[in-house]
Formats: C-alpha cells, structure tokens, sequence
C-alpha cells in the first residue's frame, strides 16, 4: 500500500472593529489564492503542523480554536494512487502579529467573508471559508460577543 499524505490546512481569521477579517494567501509558485496549507512532518502533530505552516508561509502566530474539516482524496505520485487526507483549523490571528502583510514568497490578503470567498480558488475551500465563519458565529452568539457582519 501507497504512502498517505497527510495535510494541515489553517482557516485564519482576526476581529476588526465590528468585522472579521479572514487570510488568504497566494504562494509564489501557485496561480490561485487558497487558505495556507502544509504537509504534516513525521512526529509532527495535525494542530502543530498548522500552527508551522501559518508561521512560515506568512510570520504570523495563530492560535488554534477548533478543527473544522477533514477532507479524504486521492492524488498520485509516480503514476500510483496515494491518499491524501486534509484537516482544517480554524484558527485566531494573535493580535501583536496581526498586521503581518508581506513575505517574501507569499502574498497575502485580509479580506471581509464576500471578498475572500470570491478569492479562493477551489470550491471545496469556499466551503471551509463558510464553514468556519459559521462556527465562529455560532461561538459569538452562545457567548454574548458581537455578531459578525
């Protein structure tokens, strides 16, 4: 049996004012915007992973705040079957680092929910996007915090 692949993918978000401001990132060697994503280490945990990848890909820190999605595929390597599993976190932007905006091999955007959307290029990460934004509002709402607009 092929090897898996194993993948950790962040959904970030940060409060501004009344809004919520969620990231999305363009890699120098990728043609279409997505959520920051990274191949999970050997040893390496599911949650760490995502915490490295946001770090590395943009400098920001993030704290994780709940998984939000697991998606099952299969890609190929050398011809051969692989499968290939993803699991997204929702994930907080720590304030100090928040206004993070250049690295040098990404390109990175905060966007209010219509524009990111739109961003995204795949629309199993526009799921996500709405995924997330759904369990945030849920999470404002149950604790008396402002609504998102």
């Amino acid at each position: 049996m092929a090897d898996e692949i194993f993948v950790s993918g962040a959904l970030v978000f940060k409060p501004r004012g009344k809004k919520t401001l969620w990231l999305v990132v363009k890699p120098s060697h990728e043609d279409a915007w997505q959520l920051p994503k990274g191949v999970v280490r050997p040893g390496e945990s599911s949650v760490r992973a995502a915490m490295r990848t946001v770090s590395k890909l943009t400098g920001l820190r993030a704290n994780v705040v709940e998984e939000i999605s697991r998606i099952n595929t299969t890609t190929t390597r050398n011809s051969a079957p692989i499968p290939r599993r993803t699991l997204y976190y929702l994930m907080e932007g720590k304030e100090k680092d928040i206004e993070v905006e250049v690295t040098p091999n990404v390109r990175l955007e905060w966007k209010e929910f219509p524009t990111a959307k739109s961003r995204l290029a795949t629309l199993t990460e526009k799921k996500i996007l709405s995924q997330g934004r759904s369990v945030l509002a849920s999470w404002y709402k149950r604790d008396g915090q402002r609504l998102m607009q």
